[in-house]
C-alpha cells in the first residue's frame, strides 16, 4: 500500500502529466510545481511510515539474534541486508542509463554506485540524478550499520525506559517540523514565502538565462525535511524500539482498533485527494503535517496489524494482489522512476541536443498524457516483478558469497594469530 501511494505520488502528482486528452489544451505550468496537483496522492507520509516499518521489522525479526554482540553476528547482518539491497539497487542503476543521457545529469551521480554516499551527502541534487528515489536506500542501508548496537543496548530495557524514548524520539521529530513551519511553511510561490530557510541552506534561488531567481521554500523541506536523515533516523528508530517493545512485552489489541486505524490512514489519504487538490500550498502542508503530527497513529497501524489483521483491513490488505505488491515493493519503488524515464524518452535526429557541460548527445523529455500514465505505470509493474523475481534467486547466492569471503578472512586472521595468543584464546575457551 505505501509503495503503491509513493509511486502514484510521483507518476500522477509530482511529475503530473499534461492532460486527459492526447493533445494538450493546459500549458505546462498549470500542471507542474506552479499549481500542481490535478491529483493529490499523499507521497511524504508513505515515505516517513517506509522507514519506521523498516526499523519495526528490523527490531522485531534480529531482536534474538543480537542477545551477544560480536563482530561476527554484527558483519553477517550487515551483509544479509546488502545482499537483499544491492542487486535491485545496481540493477536500477543499469537500467537507469537512460538518466545519463539528459541535460540535467551531473557526474557526481556516479557517487550512487558506493550506495552510501547519497544518504550522507543528501543535500546535494547532483547525486540524485541517475535513480532519484535511491537517496532513500542509502540512509536505510546506513541506519541497518547502526542497528546491532541499537538492539544490543534496547533489547532488555525496562518497559517505561522504550516507551519515554518513543515519547523522545517523536517530539524531536514533531517539534523539529513545527519549528521550521513556524519560521516558514511549505509552498513553491516564492511571493509567499519569508525567504529565511531556503537562502540560509543555499536552496533559495535557482539559476535561469536572466540570472539568479528566487524560488518558493518547497525546495527546502523536500531537500532538509522530507530527505533530512535526521528526521528519518528517529522515525526509523521509532519502528525499532516498537519491534523490540513487541517481542518484550507482548499484548492484545483492542478489537477493531486494527480497522479503525486503517480508516484513519485511508481517510487521510482520501482526504488529502480531495482538499488539496489544484492547490500547491495545501498539497504541501497537509502531507508534511499528516507526516509528522499523525505518525504514532500510523505506526501503532502497523504493528496492530502484526498481532491482529482486522476483519476489513484483512480484505483489504491481506488479500493475494496486495500481499503480491508487498512482496515486490522494493523492487517497484528502485525501478519505477527509471522505467518511467525510458518510457518519456523522445529523439530529434535533426535537432541534436547536447549536454550544456560535457557536451555529448543527450535525449528530449516529453511529459506523458494522462492516458499514457496508466501505461507506463502498468510497464514499471511489470519490469519489477520480472527483476523482483530474478533477485530472489540472486541475493541468497550474493549473500552465500560474502559470508564466505567472511568466513574465509576470519579463518586467515585466526591463522595469523602468534602461538602464544592461540594459547591464550585455548585457555579461555577451556575455562
Amino acid at each position: 500500500m505505501l509503495q503503491l501511494l509513493i509511486m502514484l505520488y510521483h507518476f500522477f502528482t509530482l511529475h503530473s502529466p499534461s492532460d486527459w486528452s492526447p493533445k494538450p489544451t493546459k500549458p505546462l505550468s498549470k500542471h507542474y510545481f506552479l499549481n500542481m496537483p490535478d491529483i493529490a496522492f499523499n507521497g511524504f507520509t508513505a515515505v516517513g511510515l517506509f522507514f519506521a516499518l523498516s526499523g519495526f521489522m528490523a527490531g522485531y525479526t534480529s531482536f534474538k539474534r543480537f542477545e551477544t554482540l560480536n563482530t561476527k553476528n554484527y558483519f553477517t547482518y550487515v551483509i544479509k541486508r546488502f545482499s537483499r539491497l544491492a542487486f535491485l539497487y545496481y540493477a536500477s542503476l543499469v537500467i537507469g542509463i537512460v538518466c545519463i543521457y539528459d541535460v540535467i545529469w551531473n557526474n557526481l551521480s556516479f557517487l550512487q554506485l558506493t550506495i552510501v554516499a547519497p544518504g550522507l551527502y543528501f543535500w546535494n541534487a547532483d547525486l540524485q540524478h541517475w535513480n532519484t528515489p535511491l537517496w532513500f536506500v542509502s540512509q536505510l542501508f546506513l541506519f541497518y550499520l547502526l542497528v546491532p548496537m541499537l538492539i544490543r543496548v534496547l533489547r532488555n530495557q525496562k518497559r517505561k525506559v522504550l516507551i519515554a524514548l518513543l515519547g523522545f524520539c517523536y517530539i524531536v521529530t514533531l517539534g523539529g517540523f513545527v519549528a521550521l513551519w513556524c519560521i516558514e511553511p511549505p509552498t513553491n510561490d516564492a511571493k509567499k514565502t519569508k525567504h529565511v530557510l531556503g537562502p540560509m541552506f543555499g536552496v533559495g534561488s535557482t539559476t535561469t538565462s536572466k540570472g539568479p531567481m528566487k524560488i518558493g521554500s518547497a525546495l527546502f523541506y523536500e531537500t532538509f525535511v522530507n530527505q533530512g536523515p535526521y528526521f528519518n533516523f528517529f522515525q526509523f528508530l521509532m519502528g525499532l524500539i516498537l519491534g523490540i517493545y513487541l517481542q518484550n512485552y507482548p499484548f492484545q489489541p483492542v478489537k477493531f482498533a486494527t480497522d479503525t486505524l486503517s480508516a484513519i490512514f485511508l481517510g487521510s489519504v482520501i482526504m488529502c485527494s480531495v482538499w488539496a487538490k489544484g492547490d500547491n500550498y495545501r498539497f504541501l502542508n497537509f502531507m508534511y503535517w499528516d507526516r509528522f503530527l499523525m505518525f504514532p497513529l500510523y505506526a501503532a497501524w502497523f504493528v496492530l496489524m502484526t498481532l491482529d489483521g482486522g476483519i476489513v483491513t484483512r480484505f483489504v490488505f491481506d488479500n493475494p494482489i496486495m500481499l503480491k505488491f508487498g512482496k515486490a515493493s522494493y523492487a517497484i519503488y528502485v525501478l519505477h522512476n527509471v522505467v518511467w524515464r525510458w518510457l518519456r524518452v523522445t529523439i530529434n535526429p535533426n535537432k541534436p541536443k547536447l549536454h550544456p557541460e560535457y557536451n555529448y548527445q543527450v535525449f528530449d523529455r516529453k511529459r506523458l498524457d494522462y492516458v499514457q500514465a496508466p501505461f507506463a505505470f502498468f510497464v514499471a509493474l511489470c519490469v519489477a516483478w520480472v527483476m523482483y523475481e530474478m533477485d530472489a534467486w540472486v541475493s541468497p547466492k550474493l549473500n552465500q558469497v560474502l559470508m564466505s569471503v567472511l568466513d574465509w578472512s576470519q579463518t586467515k586472521k585466526k591463522e595469523n594469530i602468534p602461538t602464544e595468543e592461540k594459547n591464550e584464546e585455548k585457555a579461555i575457551e577451556v575455562v
